[in-house]
């Protein structure tokens, strides 16, 4: 979901109002009367007192139900099978949930969502995504529409979460797509002498989560081998069902397909052919988890530790005890970064405390070091190398050894230490190219 233009729905999102248990069966054919063991918070519903201008509605079992009005404790002006749900019997004693979350009607959530309305700053990340409530919606189902937005003109106040809150319970479900960079297709064949088949394979591309990329781009065909990796060069995707029905809804994809697969036959004898075992086909997806979430090295105080550190391209030695106190470090390392990528170097010195609390220190960079070699201003150290290391433009998820370049980082005059730890970053804006390090050396000089 590394794009706002996707969908997705959710489902199961639970209620956090204390259950309460039906009095007595309520058979599939009921339609009038329901009668609990308690009413305790079913009076009112999204902070507005139950009525026919402001239904309640609960669930139980796996059917809602909407009611509007209470007497005693029965309810009463009751609907079944709202958005859709299937109208059962429920026995005597089964659980009863306030169809509502935080003050807010489940319906609003348990919904396909776009991404777009999200209406926050907070950005779309490697692992998370910002969804905004619609306050306004039409119910499915259901012939009420109640406008709870600000400003609007049905009589009711505005619609709120009652508070900041971790909530929905541990069913809760969302459609996502597959994002990848390579597969692995694994099709059993059988292809007797003078029979070939020819593979090829078309995808969609995917946003990559701090890139530029649109998704849903169609990038055509591409012919690929069979148990062998196949590696694209910006990523790509399956995407769900219901993204897949809404976006990609016309003739060039058949059946509105994110992924296909093709395979000619072709044989030079009628009297033979090559064979396929459907029974046993599966692909191997891989993607890479790396982003490019920091704009200031220098500034942003979530790259001195390893906790809060928002990149997820983050590696970190161990503690290295020297038998003799130094004063100086120079890492050294050979690194294929391309334009997509980069990458920046820390150092933790005399802190013999577990990694997690462990506070790292960005290397100078070549802007921050004077003509002498001394450090301008330490508040402007930024994790960059001692000289500017020019980027390749040839992109591989497999580089050559003449595409790795060496990179130092340096750092002089400082207290004696005995002990230190590396920390690297390595960050891409194409998820389908990553930096790799490799011959990584850190000396420590007196």
């Amino acid at each position: 979901m590394y794009s706002d233009v996707n969908r997705v729905t959710l489902t199961d999102v639970a209620s956090d109002v204390e259950p309460t248990t039906l009095s007595d069966q309520f058979s599939n054919t009921d339609t009038t009367l329901m009668t609990l063991e308690s009413v305790n918070n079913f009076d009112v519903f999204e902070n507005v007192s139950v009525a026919n201008t402001n239904p309640g509605y609960l669930k139980v079992g796996s059917e809602i139900i909407k009611y509007t009005g209470i007497d005693g404790s029965t309810l009463t002006g009751i609907t079944r099978g709202i958005d859709n749900t299937v109208i059962s019997t429920h026995a005597g004693g089964e659980l009863v949930y306030k169809y509502e979350l935080d003050g807010v009607s489940l319906l609003r959530i348990n919904k396909t969502h776009e991404l777009s309305d999200y209406d926050g700053t907070a950005p779309i990340t490697l692992d998370t995504y910002n969804l905004s409530v619609d306050m306004g919606q039409s119910i499915s189902g259901d012939t009420v529409s109640i406008d709870r937005r600000p400003g609007n003109a049905g009589g009711f106040p505005a619609l709120y979460f009652n508070r900041n809150k971790t909530a929905g319970g541990i069913d809760v479900k969302g459609t996502y797509n597959l994002p990848f960079t390579q597969i692995i297709p694994k099709i059993n064949t059988i292809v007797p002498t003078g029979t070939a088949i020819f593979n090829n394979v078309r995808t969609i591309s995917e946003s990559s989560v701090n890139g530029t990329e649109p998704s849903y781009v169609d990038k055509g065909f591409q012919s690929t081998s069979l148990f062998q990796t196949v590696t694209f060069d910006s990523p790509r995707m399956v995407a769900s069902n219901l993204n897949e029905g809404l976006l990609l809804n016309n003739d060039l994809f058949l059946g509105n397909k994110s992924m296909t697969f093709t395979q000619d036959l072709v044989t030079g004898d009628s009297r033979i052919s090559p064979a396929i075992d459907l029974n046993d086909t599966s692909v191997i997806f891989t993607n890479n988890r790396i982003n490019q979430p920091v704009t200031n090295y220098a500034t942003d105080p979530r790259v001195n530790t390893i906790d809060n550190d928002p990149n997820r391209f983050v590696y970190v030695t161990k503690n290295i005890v020297l038998e003799n106190p130094a004063t100086s470090l120079q890492v050294q390392l050979d690194a294929y970064v391309s334009n997509f990528n980069d990458i920046r170097v820390f150092y933790a010195l005399n802190q013999d405390v577990d990694v997690s609390e462990t506070i790292f220190v960005p290397f100078p960079g070549y802007a921050n070091i004077d003509i002498n070699g001394a450090v301008i201003n330490p508040s402007n150290n930024d994790g960059t190398p001692d000289v500017l290391v020019p980027k390749t433009d040839s992109y591989s998820q497999t580089p050559s050894l003449n595409l790795f370049r060496e990179y130092k980082f340096t750092i002089d005059e400082q207290v004696a230490f005995r002990s230190f730890r590396i920390k690297i970053i390595g960050t891409s804006t194409n998820m389908a190219i990553v930096p790799q390090i490799k011959n990584l050396r850190a000396t420590s000089f007196a």
